[in-house]
């Protein structure tokens, strides 16, 4: 039986750190979100209006992004087949995969963070921050695994990105309750909810259902991502 290996997982992380050297539609994706806070700060938005925004565009650009496109790469060159055939169990796998993501997409955030210059409650900014970054990336594994080449990822996720941005930009202002229900329950929805009762200063307790949303979407995405590479490696 396979178990999780840390020495596997290390194995994974630094052929996905080298990998992504290459990739300079990755250093775009990395760019924009603190560049759309430089402008629009320099143009006299509010910083806190520019965190929930370069937040929710780090998730999209690079948690979802680039996690998608490295996994859709290495199915385009046959490497993920290979390691889908290696001792390396799923968790060594998709965990490999998912480390470098996950302190990029910090990374990026902290730094939009810096640039809004805005006092918060800084333990509770990380855990919504940590919770979004997991729940991305197991969106953007979800989307890779599915998308049968790179040019087939970006006609998927590029609709999947504005969707979810515009989506919880306007789900408030939509008439019919079914779609605005919808709309409201999106991830982004409740990340941009949950960065704003940061800002403003509220307990945790508000904080409790949008948290709660936010993990049950990262647990089903989780679940769906295992289903479909295990079915993959079946194949």
């Amino acid at each position: 039986m396979m178990t999780f290996s840390l020495k596997r997982v290390s194995a994974i992380v630094r052929k996905e750190y080298m990998d992504l050297m290459k990739n300079y539609q990755i250093t775009i994706m990395l760019a924009v979100p603190p560049v759309y806070a430089a402008i629009f700060l320099h143009l006299g938005a509010e910083g806190a209006e520019i965190a929930r925004t370069c937040i929710m565009m780090a998730l999209l650009m690079v948690g979802m992004f680039i996690q998608a496109n490295m996994i859709s790469e290495e199915k385009e060159k046959d490497t993920l087949r290979g390691l889908m055939l290696s001792p390396a169990s799923v968790g060594d796998v998709l965990a490999g995969k998912s480390f470098i993501t996950f302190i990029l997409t910090a990374a990026v955030c902290t730094f939009c963070l810096a640039l809004a210059n805005i006092s918060m409650n800084i333990s509770l900014m990380v855990l919504v921050i940590c919770i979004g970054i997991l729940l991305f990336i197991s969106m953007g594994t979800l989307i890779g695994l599915i998308a049968q080449s790179v040019s087939a990822l970006n006609t998927i996720i590029v609709p999947v990105m504005f969707f979810l941005m515009f989506g919880s930009m306007f789900a408030e202002g939509v008439d019919n309750e079914m779609i605005r229900t919808i709309l409201m329950n999106l991830p982004t929805t409740h990340i941009m909810k949950s960065v704003t009762s940061v800002i403003e200063g509220k307990a945790i307790s508000e904080l409790t259902t949008p948290l709660l949303v936010m993990t049950g979407w990262f647990l089903c995405l989780v679940v769906a991502s295992v289903i479909v590479y295990r079915k993959k490696n079946m194949d």
